[in-house]
């Protein structure tokens, strides 16, 4: 997977990560993985189903993800 997406990012794909979230609303998902997506620089969020058309729409415009998460209070991880 890491190598694929790795790949992936180096030939200009825009690839983001997007995190699960539990039963109750917080985040739950691998660390190691999210943390080396975010190194390749991929967005790597999680986010509400009410946020997901905004925050979506931004990544996909290669827009700057992190400024709108800081604006929403969602932690983003960065490489």
């Amino acid at each position: 997977m890491r190598a694929i997406a790795a790949e992936m990012v180096s030939i200009g794909v825009n690839v983001i990560a997007l995190l699960a979230l539990n039963d109750e609303g917080a985040p739950a998902f691998d660390a190691s993985n999210a943390n080396y997506f975010a190194s390749l620089g991929c967005a790597t969020f999680a986010c509400t189903p009410d946020q997901f058309p905004d925050v979506i729409g931004i990544a996909l415009a290669r827009g700057d993800v992190h400024q709108w998460a800081a604006k929403a209070g969602i932690a983003v991880r960065r490489g």
